[in-house]
């Protein structure tokens, strides 16, 4: 037979160690928020993505901007890229660089290559969870858009 107060005693230490495992999480997941944001902010991340097994990234500093993304469609033109070196690789030192928030607190950043013909913007929404959407406008190829995740800090 078990004692209420045996009983009791055991209920109050299972609610506090669940209580303590949703404060972790919510812990967890406002300081991955912070850093998001911090990061955004001090312009130090890299956008990474995969695609056929392959992972793609884009790198944001404050002194530059660098990508290696893939594409396959068409130019404006109407002539196909499907060769690895239709890839965009991007190196711009000269961009400018904005932060909007969204509604639903994620953030918007869009970049503008000064010093990079092909391309005339870059638009990145950054949601609290880490997850982000790439779209990138070109001038001579149709826009492309990446489903990814942000990481705080410099790829290694």
């Amino acid at each position: 037979m078990i004692y209420p107060k045996t009983l009791l005693t055991a209920l109050v230490v299972i609610c506090s160690s669940l209580s303590y495992a949703q404060s972790t999480k919510a812990e967890k997941a406002a300081a991955l928020k912070f850093a998001i944001r911090n990061s955004v902010n001090s312009i130090e991340y890299t956008f990474v993505t995969s695609q056929g097994g392959q992972t793609y990234y884009m790198q944001v500093t404050r002194d530059s901007l660098t990508s290696v993304l893939p594409f396959a469609g068409n130019s404006i033109s109407g002539n196909a890229y499907v060769d690895q070196t239709a890839n965009l690789n991007l190196r711009s030192l000269d961009f400018g660089y904005s932060v909007k928030t969204l509604k639903k607190n994620g953030q918007q950043v869009t970049m503008t290559p000064n010093d990079v013909d092909d391309i005339n913007k870059i638009v990145l929404e950054i949601y609290e969870d880490g997850n982000a959407t790439l779209i990138v406008n070109s001038v001579r190829r149709s826009r492309m858009i990446y489903h990814g995740y942000l990481y705080p800090g410099r790829a290694n």
